[in-house]
């Protein structure tokens, strides 16, 4: 009985957390460093929920959904890699848990396409009813496809917390596997930060970088004084950008 209710918590917890993708409020409780630690909180490891939310926050930091493209499911892959973690009994550490949360984002990415193209269907239903007028009948088809996001996060994580724990619990590596799965979990933020530097990689930001850079790793500065002073740049940067547009904006006023 235990098991199951713990089992429903974490679904709630993930299925919550899922839904604010694409049919909540939108205020980034999907994003793994929010995931985390509420799951590990829910199944009774706030640390590590939080070590593993963070290390997969750094893996899919650039990674965001843009008009049609679907990314692989972060909130995913941290609500099931903590799960996971959580009920290995040790079978499973942060490292191990971040890889194999990777790869299950590619995996709940198949799922969301799958979501996506059963509610084309209910698309096509609200066209039907907004060409006679039913508004009401075009709204009400918009909730089933709401609610089919919340059960792509709540279903694997109850699944996995109610019958994956001996499963998960008994899992034994050869120690090559377990020495490589724990090199690149660790490895992980390392590519992330990478791919979003490619990204971002503009003349006029790559000295704010290499600023950072060196605060950071020879000085030895902590992470928390290194983006203040990053959020600090930032603020300057944007008000220099600003500037030269104030007295053009005062000569249009003065003209018009």
């Amino acid at each position: 009985m235990g098991n199951i209710l713990q089992a429903l918590i974490a679904a709630l917890v993930a299925g919550i957390c899922e839904w604010d993708i694409y049919g909540g409020f939108h205020v980034q409780t999907n994003r793994p460093v929010v995931v985390g630690p509420l799951m590990g909180l829910a199944l009774g490891d706030l640390s590590l929920g939080l070590e593993i939310g963070a290390g997969l926050e750094f893996v899919f930091l650039g990674t965001v959904s843009v008009g049609a493209a679907i990314p692989p499911d972060a909130c995913s892959a941290a609500s099931l890699a903590v799960a996971a973690a959580c009920i290995s009994n040790g079978a499973l550490n942060a490292n191990q848990a971040v890889t194999l949360g990777v790869a299950l984002a590619s995996v709940a990415q198949m799922l969301q396409m799958l979501i996506w193209t059963v509610n084309i269907w209910f698309q096509h239903q609200a066209d039907k009813y907004a060409k006679v007028g039913d508004i009401d009948g075009a709204c009400r088809c918009m909730y089933i496809p709401c609610t089919l996001w919340f059960f792509q996060g709540a279903i694997p994580a109850f699944c996995l917390v109610a019958f994956g724990q001996e499963l998960v619990s008994n899992i034994v590596l050869p120690a090559l596997v377990n020495t490589w799965l724990t090199l690149a979990g660790g490895m992980m933020a390392s590519v992330g930060f990478a791919m979003l530097f490619v990204m971002m990689n503009k003349p006029k930001l790559t000295p704010f970088y290499m600023i950072g850079f060196v605060l950071a790793a020879a000085l030895g500065m902590g992470l928390v004084p290194t983006a203040v002073l990053g959020l600090a740049a930032a603020l300057l940067y944007i008000q220099q950008m600003d500037a030269p547009a104030a007295p053009e904006k005062k000569r249009r006023s003065r003209e018009a």
